[in-house]
């Protein structure tokens, strides 16, 4: 799925009556734990963004990309293969 949409599928669910969220990657939580995938999701996005108007392959982004906060999360080698996803996503190659 689109990065894009996974933004948009946590702003649908931030608006639901909804105390427990069982993802389909990531631990279960609750909305404050779906506020900071959504943040770290728009984080890599605008990152990506501005790395790939730079010319950098997705691999060069990877290197250069600062997490922040999310720097400690677990899978942090999941940067790459999002950041492709999003590559894709800016040259509307998806399938």
């Amino acid at each position: 799925m689109p990065v894009c949409n996974w933004i948009k599928v946590a702003d649908r669910i931030l608006k639901l009556d909804v105390d427990l969220i069982v993802p389909g990657h990531g631990p279960i939580g609750g909305k404050k734990e779906l506020r900071e995938m959504r943040s770290y999701l728009l984080l890599i996005r605008r990152e990506a963004k501005k790395r790939f108007q730079l010319g950098m392959s997705p691999e060069e982004a990877a290197r250069d990309v600062k997490l922040g906060i999310y720097a400690g999360w677990r899978e942090p080698e999941r940067i790459l293969p999002n950041l492709m996803r999003l590559y894709q996503e800016f040259q509307n190659e998806l399938d």
